[in-house]
């Protein structure tokens, strides 16, 4: 049986959410009380994705050629929205422990310039968030938290997005919890806050029903393929041709919006309906549950592969809470032929190779050498850890790349 590269945790409370969002009663105001318990804050608002979000906060935030300072491995799309908006990108290296943010590096990039720091929570892992937040007190600085991948993970006792001015949430197909496409803007400045408010409800994005239609599908095509045995029969072999006779294509698909040269336009995700926002409150209402499951199969792969010399992979930092959002691997040997041989074995890894914002036709500023940028990023691969998987399935993903990668 074929295990997929990621999985939406879809139990019976979510199909049953799914259904009746598809043909029952309205969700959306029941949703924002969710996101305002979960939050404690009725500065939110939700978006048909968090790219949008991002766009129309920078958009009023900030002018041209003020200097944003970015970790170099960050969400290269982000950093594409702000060359949009005739904004400097500044890329500081990461730290390698965690993979996020060097906060000493961030002080030798500060200039007369710089107005924000944007703080990726990389894999879900939180960045040191404590000290990146007294460098931007002490320097007047805005903190935009990135938390795309963080939900249910935690600083010092507080949840990251509690450390932004403003923070960004994806509840995106891919990412857990999930609305199967959207994303949550918390912020803490009133007034900027409504005045994006007001922009959102003159929102131009697509309500066709052709466009409404085809997201349905490819959602639900996205939660099927959660299951290995319908991903076995659906996908994997599709996949594999894929990966074999267009893998820029492919990385399309897995990435959307990393590397596309077009403008970007922020109206290009469908509004989000009815059934996403009631599946939405099914998700938050299991947040830790799903969590748990994550870091219980991350714990299998970490005994398994802790003795492997030649493999490296995050650990949960000093002080931290991680939601395990994602499992990563770093190895300098033979990762090409590891993703090729795995995958022909039914296990559906993923490069992570994507984040490295440096390597995108996109003008950056640049102070220092990104060493650990480059020579991590390119040695990275996603071994699947989803909450869908048993601890079964879990020892054999641990073991095929343990055998493969002779200790």
């Amino acid at each position: 049986m074929s295990i997929p590269f990621f999985s939406i945790d879809f139990k019976y409370s979510d199909w049953r959410n799914y259904l009746i969002g598809s043909f029952g009663a309205n969700y959306e105001n029941v949703f924002e009380k969710e996101i305002s318990k979960r939050f404690k804050t009725e500065n939110h608002m939700v978006f048909p994705s968090s790219r949008m979000s991002f766009y129309l906060l920078f958009k009023k935030l900030f002018k041209t050629g003020d200097e944003i300072i970015f970790s170099a491995m960050s969400f290269p799309l982000y950093v594409k929205i702000s060359c949009q908006l005739n904004l400097i990108p500044v890329l500081v290296d990461i730290e390698t422990d965690h993979m996020t943010i060097n906060p000493e590096l961030i002080k030798k990039n500060i200039t007369n310039k710089t107005k924000a720091i944007v703080i990726t929570n990389l894999f879900g892992h939180p960045a040191y968030l404590e000290e990146i937040s007294i460098i931007a007190k002490d320097n007047n600085l805005i903190i935009i938290e990135d938390c795309a991948q963080s939900i249910d993970s935690y600083y010092n006792n507080k949840e990251t997005g509690s450390f932004g001015d403003y923070s960004l949430f994806s509840t995106g197909a891919v990412k857990t919890p999930t609305t199967l496409g959207g994303g949550i803007l918390v912020a803490k400045n009133k007034s900027l806050f409504n005045n994006i408010k007001d922009i959102k409800k003159n929102m131009r994005n697509s309500k066709k029903i052709s466009s409404l239609t085809s997201y349905y599908i490819k959602n639900l095509v996205s939660i099927l393929n959660s299951y290995p045995f319908i991903y076995s029969i659906l996908s994997h072999r599709a996949i594999g041709l894929l990966k074999k006779n267009n893998p820029e294509l492919m990385r399309k698909i897995f990435y959307s919006g990393i590397g596309n040269e077009k403008i970007y336009n922020p109206w290009e995700r469908p509004k989000q309906i009815n059934y996403q926002f009631s599946v939405g409150i099914s998700q938050f209402n299991k947040i830790r549950e799903m969590t748990i499951k994550r870091k219980k199969n991350s714990s299998i792969l970490d005994s398994l592969l802790k003795k492997n010399k030649k493999i490296s992979f995050l650990k949960e930092g000093k002080n931290v809470f991680w939601n395990n959002q994602y499992y990563i691997i770093y190895s300098e040997n033979n990762l090409e032929s590891l993703y090729e041989q795995i995958f022909e074995q039914g296990v559906h890894l993923l490069y992570e190779n994507v984040w490295d914002c440096s390597n995108y036709k996109l003008k950056v500023k640049i102070n220092d050498p990104l060493i650990n940028t480059k020579k991590i990023c390119k040695n990275m691969i996603r071994v699947p850890n989803n909450s869908m998987l048993s601890e079964n399935q879990m020892i054999s993903i641990g073991e095929k790349i343990n055998k493969f990668l002779k200790y």
